[in-house]
């Protein structure tokens, strides 16, 4: 049996509803996070309200954070504040590049990934768990520093 279930880079809230009521259907205890990908600085991929999406894994029972990840990392702070969780933010971004689906590959330069005052913004917006997503490198993890 796992530790941990994770649920993670979710695009659209009704998927996560589909995922919540299979998880209270097998009542197996697991206890899980849920993360959004976003691509704009208060919505998730498909387009909904940030903070409904994390309101939405609030009441269940197994869930211990809820977040954001594969999202470009000047996007989290403010997605965080605008979060309505009452659960820990888990945050894991990438590297900030642009996916190009047509080639299938990502573009452009990355955003500085790890920079100590956008880890500082983080935790003053709540996040306990932080961690890295698509074309971060173990190099930018241990440059994490935690004050």
């Amino acid at each position: 049996e796992p530790d941990y279930l994770a649920l993670e880079t979710m695009p659209d809230m009704q998927e996560v509803e589909v995922l919540l009521e299979l998880i209270s259907e097998f009542n197996s205890g697991i206890p899980f996070w849920v993360s959004y990908s976003c691509n704009s600085e208060l919505k998730t991929n498909a387009g909904q309200e940030f903070s409904e999406a994390t309101e939405l894994v609030n009441s269940h029972k197994d869930a211990f954070a809820v977040g954001v990840n594969c999202t470009a990392p000047n996007l989290i702070n403010d997605l965080l504040k605008v979060g309505n969780s009452k659960l820990p933010y888990i945050v894991y971004p990438n590297a900030g590049r642009e996916w190009d689906a047509n080639r299938k590959e990502w573009s452009g330069p990355t955003s500085g990934s790890f920079s100590p005052d956008l880890i500082a913004e983080w935790i003053d917006s709540g996040a306990q768990i932080i961690g890295g997503c698509c074309g971060v490198s173990p190099k930018d993890i241990e440059s994490i520093n935690i004050p």
